[in-house]
């Protein structure tokens, strides 16, 4: 008795040394296999996530530039000889730049416990036995994204060399002004920008395999993975630029000789540029599709037993935006699978040493010549 008590415990310590199977935490392991003939079998497995991403961005920026600059205003009165007056060049160069302002960057990419990694297998149960698996994954992503920007750039120039002014000189007069050379660039560059790259994607792995004769196998599997991205963007940019910029108002009045005026040339350049105000960037996660897992090659394709796999599975998604507001959405048709159930060799070659072990004890109760005695 202590002997069969402790070979059936060696015995089954093996078969769970062999049948355990390690899993990430981030992995669903669903398996029916080395069961009995005619043993009927059930395992159900729910998977259900949701991830929320909240980001809200406030900016107000005020740029006030101001610049004078100076070279006239001069003045030559009662003067006995000749007068000259020239003023010196003038330049001016002012750039106000705002970039990347509010950015919101919702990156659930690269995440290895985001994904969720699915296995079902139905695998080596015996002939006649009812295997059926339930397994459905649902997955919720929500991302909302708020940016508020309010810009105020302000750029004032003023520059002079001009009035200038001679008068009551006793001789020749010459008034030549200097040039003004003027830049001012206003860029506002990358306000408001909203990046949602796509998430990751479930693995899934179905397998039908190596299943004793008339049994009977079904896989019913199912995937959501809802997604839904909002983005509201409110951008208030306003540009003011004003320009004073003088080379003449010159005068020469009351003088004895020759009188000449030059003024000197002004060149301005103003650049004011809006780019990339209120973006958003979706890129909706693509959904998965099951496809065969491993198993056993078709040994048997004589006499296969009746198997089942469906699936059905949905994606949405929808986007916002404002100053103008655009949503998209998609859903991705259900898919559905049939895998084959077989028997394998190790059952065949199991049946048939069972068979010899039986016909050798008929022989060689043939060979003994008589019965067992009978217990009185």
């Amino acid at each position: 008795m202590f002997k069969k008590t402790f070979y059936s415990t060696c015995l089954t310590l093996i078969l769970l040394l062999f049948t355990t199977t390690v899993a990430r935490a981030e992995d669903v392991v669903v398996s029916v296999t080395g069961n009995g003939s005619d043993s009927q079998n059930q395992a159900s497995s729910t998977t259900d996530s949701t991830t929320t991403v909240t980001q809200s961005n406030n900016a107000q920026i005020n740029n006030i530039v101001a610049n004078s600059t100076n070279t006239g205003n001069n003045t030559a009165l009662g003067n006995a000889g000749s007068v000259a007056v020239t003023t010196g060049d003038t330049s001016t160069s002012t750039t106000i730049q705002n970039s990347n302002i509010n950015t919101n960057i919702a990156k659930s990419s690269n995440c290895p416990s985001c994904a969720t990694i699915s296995e079902t297998d139905i695998q080596g149960n015996g002939s006649g036995s009812t295997n059926t698996i339930n397994s459905s994954i649902q997955n919720n992503t929500v991302v909302s994204q708020y940016n508020n920007a309010v810009i105020n750039n302000n750029d004032t120039q003023n520059a002079n060399t001009g009035n200038n002014s001679a008068s009551s000189n006793n001789g020749s007069i010459n008034i030549q002004t200097g040039s003004i050379t003027s830049s001012d660039k206003i860029i506002n560059n990358n306000i408001n920008q909203n990046f949602d790259p796509s998430s990751s994607s479930n693995s899934i792995s179905i397998a039908i395999s190596g299943n004793g004769e008339n049994s009977v196998n079904a896989v019913n599997f199912s995937s959501a993975n809802n997604f839904m991205s909002t983005g509201v963007n409110n951008a208030c940019i306003f540009n003011a630029k004003n320009e004073s910029l003088n080379t003449g108002n010159n005068t020469a009045s009351s003088n004895v000789g020759n009188v000449s005026i030059a003024s000197g040339n002004i060149i301005a350049q103003s650049i004011i540029e809006n780019n990339n105000i209120n973006s958003s960037f979706l890129n909706a996660p693509s959904l998965p599709v099951p496809q065969q897992g491993g198993g056993h090659q078709n040994n048997n394709p004589s006499a296969p037993g009746p198997s089942s796999s469906s699936g059905t599975s949905g994606s949405s998604a929808s986007s916002s935006s404002g100053g103008g507001s655009s949503s998209s959405g998609s859903t991705l048709g259900a898919s559905t699978q049939i895998l084959p159930a077989t028997g394998n060799l190790l059952t065949l070659l199991a049946t048939i040493a069972a068979f010899v072990i039986f016909f050798a004890g008929f022989l060689l109760r043939l060979r003994s010549g008589m019965s067992p005695p009978s217990v009185a």
